[in-house]
């Protein structure tokens, strides 16, 4: 029982959509980077974008500005180059900010090359690597860009933690500034509650007791759930397996479906 709670937890994360805005002088420094996201990337934890996968014949802004606008995490690739490029700093910056500052969106800044960004929009998150140390001045760049990369994680777990019951204003990376899970807009639009709401959470114990009732009827190994993004699966999964855990606790490791009996008359 608890393995197909957990099995139920892990297949409803998806990728999480990662937008790399970089200077196309930086492009090297980027295609290094890329290598370092790899080992996310083969674990499907994240799938990241940048312009050099837009298609021929496409148009180029407006791919950029899809990707831009719907992915969970903004990295912003910091050098000269970058905050002197028209298109880097009053177009995808821009719009990255207002995302973070819309909680719809989090941005993690990476100081590639010592430039002056004092004032910059984005000077007041915490930026990559540690101590806003450039890229290219550690004296081992693989170094570098670990340490990036284990920023990233966190910023990922901060947000697969919100989904399942975490706060959603906890800092990511370096302790940046406080945002919202990344289903915010789309609840917004739909109306839905926030998983992690107590009267939400209430609501779906009937649901809980009514899944287990079912996993536990003869023949049948396992139930699927499915629905949009957003929806609260895997809240729902989350509240399955520990409601399943506290009753084998309380049962010395014996479990049982709820007496139903009295409701059905």
């Amino acid at each position: 029982m608890l393995a197909i709670c957990s099995a139920l937890m892990r297949e409803d994360r998806m990728a999480i959509e990662v937008f790399i805005s970089y200077a196309r002088q930086d492009r090297k420094l980027r295609d290094e980077f890329d290598a370092h996201l790899a080992n996310l990337r083969n674990q499907e934890i994240i799938s990241d974008w940048y312009d050099g996968d837009i298609l021929p014949g496409t148009e180029r802004e407006e791919q950029i500005m899809y990707h831009l606008k719907t992915s969970q995490i903004i990295l912003l690739l910091i050098s000269k180059d970058f905050l002197a490029s028209k298109f880097c700093y009053s177009v995808e910056l821009k719009e990255a900010i207002a995302r973070h500052k819309a909680h719809q969106a989090r941005v993690l800044p990476i100081i590639l090359r010592p430039t002056d960004w004092e004032g910059a929009p984005f000077a007041n998150l915490q930026v990559l690597p540690t101590d806003a140390k450039p890229v290219v001045t550690w004296s081992n760049r693989d170094a570098a860009f670990k340490d990036v990369v284990t920023g990233i994680k966190r910023a990922i777990q901060d947000l697969n933690a919100s989904t399942l019951g975490g706060d959603p204003t906890a800092n990511v990376a370096h302790k940046a500034a406080p945002q919202s899970a990344f289903s915010t807009a789309y609840r917004e639009i739909a109306g839905l509650p926030p998983p992690t709401d107590q009267q939400f959470i209430e609501q779906r114990i009937p649901l809980v007791e009514a899944i287990i009732a079912r996993l536990l009827q003869p023949n049948l190994n396992a139930l699927v759930l499915t629905g949009m993004g957003g929806v609260g699966k895997s809240t729902l999964a989350a509240l399955l397996y520990r409601h399943v855990q506290s009753q084998q606790e309380r049962n010395a490791g014996s479990f049982a479906a709820p007496d139903t009996s009295a409701e059905r008359g």
